[in-house]
């Protein structure tokens, strides 16, 4: 052992043994509940945003866009309601049709 490390008592080296033990280093491993992990927190944090932008997208439809929507489209079917519309008989004889007589006998 003394050629393989390059022992020379010239130059003073010494060789000591000592028996220590080996040290056991253990790293104490915090495991947390699903619920105090911070992965699961951000992926909350995003799924809160995500749906009050949904919220917010559904009562900007349902408060606003809505309400316009329908108030634009019942002025515009009162407008073709305010046209009063031909009688039958007037119908028939614009297309050039006779018209259908009463039957007395009945």
């Amino acid at each position: 052992m003394r050629q393989a490390i390059g022992f020379s008592v010239a130059r003073g080296d010494e060789i000591a043994v000592v028996n220590s033990p080996f040290s056991r280093t253990i790293e104490e491993v915090e495991v947390l509940e699903w619920w105090q992990e911070p992965e699961m927190h951000e992926l909350a944090t995003t799924v809160v945003r995500y749906f009050l932008i949904a919220l917010g997208v559904l009562l900007g439809y349902l408060l606003v866009l809505r309400p316009l929507i329908k108030r634009h489209t019942r002025g515009a079917a009162a407008g073709y309601a305010a046209e009063p519309r031909p009688a039958r008989a007037d119908r028939r004889r614009q297309r050039g049709r006779p018209q259908r007589r009463a039957d007395p006998g009945r």
